[in-house]
């Protein structure tokens, strides 16, 4: 798990576990930049005896964006709104459709409207960034470090649509492996009090960010002002914290302990921010999660197809892929001497292999409990728990995983695999 952040810390246990669901705490500085509010709608006419459809972008609005935007993000930039008459297609050109229905607003009598829709034309360059945040990445309940582009919020004003056009955008870079099927993203954001859950959300992978977006009420965004620094939080599942420095670094409930016992590199544990040797402050444990005394291969990942349509993403030395697996041999967390032939993601097969040569000595295919795949800043952890198959046959120990296993996604596992130096820890 992890240790509490502040409050009652004991060398073995200070009681009953507090809980927690803050991914992230923060503040947010709002920022604001202009915007245009266009619906679109798809208008029937009648004349000379004959039908026809036209398309059309009505501007209800000039309305201002609020909140923080990182610059140059792409986010909320506009690909196909245009405010011309009649245009063609401008029902599906639109880059977020909150599909919400506003035909109040339109007065003209000489045709019928169907289909309209609130569209948003980002007509501000963003360029530049907008407001702050004390901190924009934080920590997905499965490892994967996340950073924010955008949480901006719009109050649409019109008299004639209420809160329709209304909208709160909250956007990830998602090209480090966090889209919609990452369930473990966040479950919601809260900006000053007001809560905002990830189900009630519309997700878009928009411009090479996941995007989610929200229609709040007036009294919402209200509350969320325009000015002024407000409280902002990434919201996960329910965990509980350790407040026990020995209940997270282990061993569990050995006697007698000691704080000396607690030294990173030391028998139980390798956490970085506790220190090595000389002076060990009890204040160093807090929010810490223990990483293990895990052992560390690197090599140079590579891709190739085979077949027709079969593609091998990784290190495997019986295809030759991959190379510069360091070290050659090395002593495995679950027991034995090993030396790793393959750490492969294979397509169509969506699966992750970890294969290995035993040396010598006796695996236990339950004496480890993680492998974590490591590049550019972006980790994907597949827990032994979670694994399809785990098992040694003919001096050889074989693991495999689905490579959605703990809210990974394939595709960026398979081009993480595919190229430059990889690291793969085993704890």
């Amino acid at each position: 798990m992890t240790l509490i952040s502040s409050g009652p810390l004991g060398l073995k246990d200070a009681g009953t576990n507090p809980s927690n669901t803050s991914r992230l705490s923060t503040t947010l500085t709002i920022g604001s930049t202009s915007v245009d509010g266009y619906q679109s709608s798809r208008r029937l006419y009648s004349e000379g005896g004959f039908s026809y459809y036209l398309y059309h972008g009505d501007k209800i609005f000039d309305g201002t964006f609020y909140g923080f935007r990182v610059a140059n993000d792409g986010t909320m930039e506009d690909t196909g709104w245009t405010s011309g008459h009649a245009v063609s297609g401008l029902y599906y050109g639109h880059s977020v459709n909150s599909s919400l229905e506003s035909n109040s607003h339109v007065t003209v009598s000489d045709y019928f409207v169907y289909g309209a829709k609130i569209g948003w034309d980002m007509s501000a360059a963003n360029s530049s960034s907008i407001g702050s945040l004390g901190s924009n990445t934080y920590t997905s309940d499965s490892g994967q470090t996340n950073t924010i582009r955008d949480v901006m919020w719009l109050q649409n004003t019109s008299s004639n649509t209420g809160n329709n056009g209304n909208l709160l955008v909250f956007s990830l870079y998602s090209l480090s492996g966090v889209i919609n099927s990452d369930s473990t993203a966040f479950t919601s954001i809260t900006i000053n009090g007001n809560t905002f859950t990830r189900s009630s959300a519309t997700f878009v992978l928009q411009n090479g960010n996941a995007t989610w977006y929200w229609v709040p009420t007036d009294s919402q965004l209200n509350s969320m002002g325009t000015s002024g620094g407000k409280s902002f939080s990434v919201n996960g599942a329910n965990i509980t914290l350790n407040n026990g420095i020995q209940e997270e670094m282990g061993p569990t409930d050995s006697n007698p302990i000691n704080l000396g016992q607690y030294y990173k590199g030391g028998s139980f544990h390798n956490t970085p921010g506790i220190a090595t040797s000389g002076a060990l402050s009890m204040n160093s444990f807090y929010g810490k999660t223990r990483v293990g005394l895990e052992t560390q291969l690197t090599f140079t990942g590579a891709s190739q197809t085979y077949g027709k349509v079969g593609q091998r993403h990784g290190f495997n030395t019986s295809s030759s892929l991959g190379s510069n697996m360091s070290p050659t041999s090395y002593d495995f967390p679950g027991g034995g001497n090993l030396s790793t032939t393959a750490v492969v993601a294979n397509t169509p097969n969506p699966i992750l292999q970890f294969v290995s040569s035993i040396n010598s000595g006796t695996v236990n295919s339950t004496g480890w409990d993680n492998l974590r795949l490591k590049k550019g800043g972006t980790t994907y952890t597949y827990p032994r728990a979670n694994a399809t198959s785990n098992y040694s046959s003919g001096g050889v120990y074989y693991v495999t995983w689905s490579l959605t296993t703990n809210g990974n996604n394939a595709n960026n596992t398979r081009s993480l695999l595919g190229s430059g130096t990889v690291t793969v820890e085993l704890e």
